[in-house]
């Protein structure tokens, strides 16, 4: 698959699992909190960043996105395990493996500034969403 694609299929695979989680939390008897909500907020915002990283001509700046995206993926993945977590596991790989290969060229300090930016913004996302739902 090229590369330009596979942040492209992360970000279809990403929205078709939350589109699923949403749907599922809406046929439910009983009423839906606001932590729900803030994690389809949370991988809605992954999705995005999956969408703008191919069309943004900054390498830095697309490896942040990309870092976001698969941190976020990751995070959710491994925190909803016994929900969608499962689901999150081929998109997850794909922004990962999209991450690592925005890298290639950077140099090593500007990859690793992105890199841990976008994971920064992507923990802290999650953070926020288990502390204010």
């Amino acid at each position: 698959m090229r590369a330009s694609l596979t942040p492209l299929v992360a970000a279809a695979l990403t929205a078709a699992v939350t589109g699923l989680y949403w749907v599922v939390l809406d046929h439910q008897a009983e009423p839906v909190g606001s932590r729900p909500l803030f994690v389809t907020v949370s991988l809605d915002l992954a999705v995005l960043a999956l969408v703008a990283a191919p069309i943004t001509s900054a390498a830095p700046l697309r490896t942040l996105l990309l870092a976001f995206a698969a941190g976020t993926l990751l995070l959710w993945t491994v925190l909803a395990a016994l929900s969608i977590g499962l689901l999150l596991l081929l998109p997850t790989a794909f922004a990962a493996r999209s991450a690592a290969d925005a890298v290639v060229g950077l140099g090593h300090a500007r990859a690793t500034a992105a890199l841990t930016a976008g994971l920064g913004v992507a923990t802290a996302v999650v953070v926020l969403v288990l502390t204010c739902s």
